[in-house]
């Protein structure tokens, strides 16, 4: 084998595992195991409440818990505890006067008023713009402005409810738009999308409030990362709220400083979200049982429908009712199967009732007796039609000329055309015998008052 073959085939070798390496890259962790869980709350609008899911870390599959009576943001979750603490800033009634407060909230959806934030150092906004929030050393570590406030939880502490301390953030650009971080090694892990055309992982020292980049990889531009927390490989679960008309959820490799961000669902848009830890492990779905499909449409232009089904055991009935359906999402795994999303307590179980009749179709069949055909009562002959009497058209009776009514006098006579003849009067001798009448009588009532006054004159000489 010559030397050039043998470099050609040497550097092709070399291109290839730097290929590979773009994409996975060394040391890449594995996957995230499917039964993490965790709590994300999202809400539509500036004044819209927030509505809890519960979602699967594996997959991103999506199941809805309902619509909480507040808004609520910075969440964070306990380990070690069923509860989940965050920051709310109003509820069915409206804004909270007194400013931001702190609220537990289960994988169940209840929630728990505990108060508002009080004592010294609150900010101007009483923390009611706080967005990123995690647990941090038994504190709710939140984020509002370039500013990290620790609200202590202990219910036996003075400053329960409290600032326990206030850390700046700099440099300010990289801070402001990191909407929600996770606890891993002491230090806080965001993505901070303060550049219009891409996303980059950050890192925050809560006690020097230091920013710096985490990793080199770019992810996509969306403003803001409202959901993220830390996996349990190690790895930054990130989900951006609206990218072209969608909110995308990532995966960040924290390990190797040069993987590849790699997406795993994309969901509905959302103008405000925030997600905990992993709140739980879900059980391993059972094999066999009555048979399970989640699918889940497409999103506008991407084309692509997973439809994941569990065969059902032998001989098993089928199924009469149907846990809930997840909310509609489109996952982009490494293949096209998805297992569906187990049972998780707390589900609305929704009856499937049976088909009207007639709703099967063409295949429905009628089992009754057949109706034996009725023969149509037979239809007389009409009666051939005969010319009735002629009868004389009675001629039609005169016509009374009506005299119109008088019309006020024309200060100029129309003239007539040559072709046309003046239209005919009708005389009215009665109305000319009246008016002879009229003046009679005027003239007699003259001579009376004349031959009045005249004797009258005579009497008084």
């Amino acid at each position: 084998m010559s030397r050039r073959l043998l470099a050609g085939i040497v550097a092709a070798c070399t291109v290839g595992a730097a290929g590979v390496m773009a994409v996975t890259g060394p040391g890449t962790a594995a996957p995230a195991p499917a039964g993490c869980v965790f709590l994300r709350v999202h809400s539509i609008g500036d004044l819209g409440l927030s509505v809890l899911t519960r979602v699967r870390l594996a997959d991103g599959a999506l199941d809805r818990v309902g619509v909480l009576g507040y808004r609520v943001d910075a969440l964070g979750h306990a380990p070690g505890s069923p509860l989940s603490y965050g920051l709310a800033s109003r509820n069915l009634t409206g804004p909270f006067p007194d400013g931001a407060h702190v609220v537990t909230i289960d994988a169940k959806g209840t929630v728990r008023d505990l108060g508002a934030v009080r004592g010294p150092g609150l900010p101007k906004d009483r923390l009611t713009g706080a967005t990123a929030g995690t647990i941090h050393e038994g504190d709710l570590l939140v984020r509002d402005g370039h500013y990290l406030f620790a609200i202590e939880l202990d219910p036996n502490s003075p400053r329960y409810l409290g600032i326990a301390r206030t850390t700046e953030l700099r440099p300010y650009e990289l801070a402001r738009t990191v909407d929600d971080f996770d606890t891993r090694g002491g230090m806080l892990y965001g993505v901070s999308a303060h550049v219009a055309y891409y996303g980059k992982a950050v890192k925050i020292d809560p006690v020097t409030g230091k920013v710096t980049y985490a990793i080199d990889p770019k992810l996509p531009p969306g403003r803001p990362y409202g959901a993220a927390l830390i996996g349990p490989d190690g790895a930054l679960y990130a989900a951006a709220n609206r990218i072209a008309g969608r909110s995308h959820f990532y995966r960040v490799d924290l390990h190797d400083p040069h993987a590849a961000v790699r997406p795993i669902a994309i969901w509905p848009a959302v103008d405000a979200a925030d997600a905990t830890g992993c709140v739980a492990s879900a059980p391993t779905p059972p094999v066999g049982g009555p048979t399970a499909t989640n699918t889940r449409p497409p999103a506008p232009g991407v084309g692509l429908t997973q439809t994941n089904t569990r065969p059902p055991a032998p001989g098993a009935a089928p199924p009469q009712s149907n846990t809930r359906p997840h909310e509609p999402g489109v996952a982009v795994p490494e293949s096209n199967s998805l297992p569906p999303m187990p049972e998780i307590s707390g589900s609305v179980e929704i009856t499937l009732f049976p088909p009207a009749p007639g709703a099967a179709g063409p295949t429905a069949t009628n089992t009754g007796p057949p109706v034996p055909p009725v023969a149509p009562p037979p239809i007389p002959p009409a009666p051939s039609p005969t010319a009735p009497p002629a009868t004389p058209i009675p001629p039609p009776p005169p016509q009374v000329a009506v005299q119109p009514p008088p019309a006020p006098p024309a200060t100029k006579r129309p003239r007539l055309r040559a072709s046309e003849e003046p239209p005919p009067v009708a005389m009215d001798i009665r109305g000319a015998e009246t008016e002879k009448k009229r003046r009679w009588g005027v003239a007699v009532l003259v001579l009376v008052l004349g031959a009045g006054a005249a004797a009258s004159r005579v009497r008084h000489r």
